[in-house]
């Protein structure tokens, strides 16, 4: 997982189920560095992981919250639709008013 939006193909899942692998994506570091200190790891390994944890998740969300408040207000529901790309193509094309459309 890349964690770049404009890298969602939108023929493939609605935004809802990619916002979800996202946050699944972030919460599967802190379960990993968990389960590998149970398990007697590395201490050095461990404090570097921690430490790509708090840079790399708050950043990631960060960058996420500033490309909301950026991103065209009229695109924003296509984060939290169920709607795949094939299904908006078949919508648009048995709802248009016209061939332009």
């Amino acid at each position: 997982f890349t964690s770049i939006a404009q890298f969602r193909h939108p023929q493939e899942v609605g935004g809802a189920n990619w916002m979800l692998s996202l946050v699944v994506t972030m919460m599967s570091l802190p379960v990993a560095i968990k389960i590998c200190e149970n398990r007697g790891g590395d201490e050095k390994v461990l404090v570097l992981a921690w430490q790509c944890f708090w840079i790399f998740v708050p950043s990631t969300l960060f960058s996420f919250a500033i490309f909301f408040c950026t991103i065209n207000k009229k695109y924003l529901g296509t984060f939290s639709s169920l709607q795949t790309g094939k299904d908006f193509n078949q919508d648009r094309f048995k709802n248009g008013v016209d061939d332009a459309t």
